[in-house]
C-alpha cells in the first residue's frame, strides 16, 4: 500500500483514495500526481544538463564574447595614406620675343 501526504492537512493517505479521510479534501488522481513528478524530474534533469554544459564551455574555452561598443582596444585598421606626388621643379621660361614678320 503506497501513501502520500494530503496537500491540505499533510497526513498520509492512500494513493488510490479520492478524498482524504481526515479533512475530506478532494485528492488529485494518481496519474496526475505521477505526471507532475515526471515533469519535475525532467525539468530538473534539463536544468542540470544545461548548467554542466555552461560550466564546460567556461572551463574549456567557449566562443569569445562579442566586443562591447565602448571597447576601443579593437579598432578598425587605419587606411594607408597615399604618398603625395612631388611637385615638378619650376623651369625658368625663356622670355618671349616678338616674332619677326615673314618675308615674303
Amino acid at each position: 500500500m503506497r501513501l502520500f501526504p494530503c496537500p491540505e492537512c499533510a497526513r498520509h493517505v492512500r494513493v488510490d483514495a479520492g478524498v482524504c479521510p481526515f479533512c475530506d479534501h478532494v485528492l488529485p488522481s494518481a496519474s496526475s500526481t505521477r505526471a507532475r513528478v515526471g515533469a519535475l524530474l525532467i525539468g530538473a534533469a534539463a536544468i542540470s544538463t544545461l548548467g554542466s554544459c555552461r560550466a564546460m564551455a567556461t572551463k574549456y574555452g567557449g566562443p569569445p564574447a562579442p566586443p562591447q561598443e565602448s571597447d576601443t582596444s579593437i579598432a578598425a585598421p587605419a587606411e594607408p595614406e597615399e604618398p603625395e606626388e612631388p611637385e615638378a621643379p619650376e623651369t625658368p621660361e625663356a622670355p618671349e620675343t616678338p616674332e619677326a614678320p615673314e618675308a615674303g
